[in-house]
């Protein structure tokens, strides 16, 4: 089958968790002689507009803003998916294929490939990796410009009657607030890779007095807290190891002189793939302290491989997620992490078993079942 995969970002140029889970569907996707065709827009480091990479053909539709544009004041700049969507309009209809499955943030895009599917009569699905109510709309972006992407996000669920949701906390969500009338709507967790875990599990790392906190750096994702955690750990010499890019940065830099926790916290805006799948190995846990989170590929990634995650009972993960990490009252967590530090043996017991769920409940190699059943695939 000929295959459209739309989002305005892509692995590995771009390592976010919504792209590393996009790209480990494609790569099934690509099995059985399939051809897939990913839209997206240009990055630096692409070799050029049009390419082929890992039998992926891609198309880019203008530049991507670089990473200190993404955003402005706090929120995702709107030019950039506007740019997106009135280019590919002009871009998709020189093609035809069997399916198109388009991310659905940030939205926009999704317009224009409702009117190529109506005209083409291609199916179109949406895959969604998080809900915004209204109330959370309008807190994110203002009354008027949050109102309006409220509007457009109820808009996009009705577009198309072909929906993947990443978890059952999203599933929730989407039929409480959108209330679909007659849609095919799919759970699909896909969020590892099988071969490469088992792959990495056969080999042992150093253990090093590393704690771990990865993702975007914006404010919901609470990095200062983890931050701020570690200055209260006197015990031994242990250090967070922050990873990621994001506007949030250089405050948190700032906060890190400010605690006078330099030599104990060190910034990496990017790993490649191997080193960060090494680093994760080493450290002693994650620290997930998010209040915004779809489904979290990095949580699931630790815990295949054998990493505790540490969250707290404000940190907003799906509850089959929540449930294989180590949850604690925040004023605890500072406790829990000594134990870890001790190798406490009821944490390791718990952390071999959840190991085998997240591998059997959370990688791809479910990838074409799900699509058989969502559509005539």
């Amino acid at each position: 089958m000929k295959i459209a995969v739309i989002y305005d970002s892509a692995y590995p140029w771009f390592n976010g968790g919504i792209e590393r889970r996009r790209y480990l569907i494609i790569k099934k996707l690509l099995e059985n002689n399939n051809e897939v065709h990913y839209f997206t827009m240009f990055r630096k480091g692409m070799p050029s507009i049009e390419f082929e990479y890992e039998k992926i053909k891609f198309h880019c539709i203008g530049n991507a803003n670089s990473e200190h544009k993404m955003y402005f004041n706090n929120r995702r700049n709107i030019v950039w998916p506007l740019k997106f969507s009135i280019l590919l309009l002009f871009k998709i209809f020189k093609y035809r294929f069997d399916f198109i499955d388009a991310d659905a943030m940030p939205y926009l895009h999704l317009i224009p490939l409702a009117i190529y599917s109506k005209i083409t009569k291609t199916k179109l699905i949406i895959s969604w990796a998080e809900i915004w109510d209204k109330k959370y709309w309008i807190n994110y972006a203002g009354y008027f410009i949050g109102s309006a992407g409220y509007f457009i996000e109820k808009l996009c669920s009705k577009i198309t009657k072909y929906h993947i949701i990443n978890s059952t906390k999203t599933q929730q969500e989407f039929i409480k607030i959108f209330n679909p009338k007659n849609k095919k709507i799919i759970t699909f967790p896909c969020a590892i890779s099988f071969n490469e875990i088992n792959n990495a599990l056969k080999y042992k790392n150093k253990k090093e007095n590393i704690f771990l906190s990865i993702g975007r750096l914006i404010p919901e994702k609470r990095t200062d807290l983890a931050i701020k955690i570690i200055k209260n750990i006197k015990t031994v010499n242990i250090k967070l190891l922050v990873i990621g890019v994001g506007p949030e940065k250089q405050n948190l830099i700032k906060l890190t002189k400010d605690l006078k926790l330099t030599n104990k916290v060190r910034f990496i805006s990017k790993l490649e793939r191997k080193e960060l799948i090494s680093k994760l190995k080493s450290s002693k846990a994650l620290l997930m302290m998010s209040e915004r989170e779809g489904l979290s590929l990095i949580t699931l990634e630790a815990l295949a491989l054998k990493i505790p995650v540490i969250i707290s009972n404000k940190t907003k993960i799906p509850k089959e997620v929540a449930e294989l990490c180590i949850k604690t009252n925040e004023n605890n967590i500072k406790n829990l992490i000594e134990q870890i530090i001790k190798n406490n043996k009821n944490i390791h017991k718990t952390i071999i078993k959840n190991s085998k769920i997240a591998i059997d409940k959370f990688s791809d190699k479910n990838t074409i079942e799900i699509y058989k059943k969502l559509i005539d695939f």
